[in-house]
């Protein structure tokens, strides 16, 4: 059976997820001229993208482990098709959606796009790191303050303030508070907590977490490559712009890598942020010291804090009201 792609001419990474869950082959007609159908069969992890025939030049893909080129016959007619197979065909999505835009916006030849979409995304196919899922989300969750902070603050006073790809124990530094952002795509307001000290306030200085729950979105939401474009753009021409990149350095951000994140997302809820005070139910170093808990030979520490249920504090700082993605 053949689908037709949504409006905005391919499917989104989350459609894309649904037919791979199917269980079934399925193929989707993408609009334009010439032809061009998407065909996912999610048995073995693979993706097809086939357009007419057009000449007798086939790509040269032999550098690429889960790539191949070939012409099919189907339904009677010679087609020029392009697959990707196996972990990579997820990641390598974004270049079949824009070999097929070569072939249907710019008019060019299957294999003159084919090289051209490939050289734009040689990475992805190279099997470079990307962020796990989870640093993709924490990532986004951090870069979703930083822009939110930078319509009410200098630039170089939001800088200052990102601490966290420095290493610091919190995330944010401002006045005399410190801000741990968490984020989940969970449908529970649902956090990691990894270290016996990242809920501990500093002597003198408030902390508070703010949560953040994010989902899946189509055309209207942000990836985090959007995120980033986003705020390097604001802060174009500014001297605080180095140390952006540098921090989004040390969080393994590379800008030639940002096609490997097509991902977008949208706010589950309203982002709810909490005062970390002795009522808070966090565990830290000292309280299960104070509990007389030996914490001498404990060397990985990492629990699942559930937020639901628990009032967000009224009085939390001005600056971390209103958050949104705009």
């Amino acid at each position: 059976m053949t689908h037709r792609a949504p409006s905005d001419r391919h499917l989104t990474s989350e459609g894309l997820e649904y037919y791979l869950a199917a269980g079934v082959p399925a193929v989707v007609k993408i609009d334009g001229t010439p032809a061009a159908y998407l065909v996912v069969e999610p048995g073995p992890r693979r993706l097809r993208l086939r357009t007419p025939l057009d000449r007798n030049f086939l790509p040269d893909v032999s550098a690429y482990r889960h790539l191949s080129a070939a012409v099919v016959h189907w339904n009677d007619v010679a087609w020029c098709e392009i697959q990707v197979e196996g972990a990579a065909a997820r990641e390598a999505y974004p270049v079949l959606c824009s070999i097929a835009d070569r072939i249907q916006l710019e008019g060019l030849p299957f294999d003159t796009a084919v090289l051209g979409a490939l050289a734009a995304f040689k990475d992805v196919l190279a099997h470079r790191e990307r962020l796990s899922f989870e640093e993709e989300i924490g990532l986004f969750g951090e870069l979703l303050i930083v822009g939110h902070l930078l319509a009410q603050l200098s630039p170089t006073d939001v800088m200052a303030a990102w601490r966290g790809p420095d290493g610091e124990e919190h995330d944010f530094d401002i006045g005399d508070a410190d801000i741990e952002i968490k984020s989940t795509i969970s449908e529970e307001r649902t956090h990691w907590i990894g270290d016996a000290d990242q809920l501990e306030p500093t002597a003198g200085r408030s902390l508070w977490l703010m949560s953040i729950q994010v989902t899946a979105a189509g055309a209207g939401g942000l990836s985090l490559a959007d995120l980033v474009s986003k705020i390097s753009s604001h802060l174009s021409g500014d001297p605080a712009a180095e140390a952006f990149e540098r921090k989004l350095a040390l969080m393994r951000w590379r800008a030639d890598e940002a096609l490997l994140y097509p991902r977008k997302y949208r706010l589950r809820s309203e982002p709810a942020v909490f005062a970390v005070d002795d009522d808070f139910p966090a565990l830290t170093r000292r309280r299960l010291t104070n509990a007389g808990v030996n914490l001498s030979h404990v060397r990985q520490f990492k629990y699942a804090l559930n937020l639901d249920g628990l009032i967000p504090f009224p009085a939390a700082p001005d600056l971390l009201k209103n958050v949104s993605i705009a």
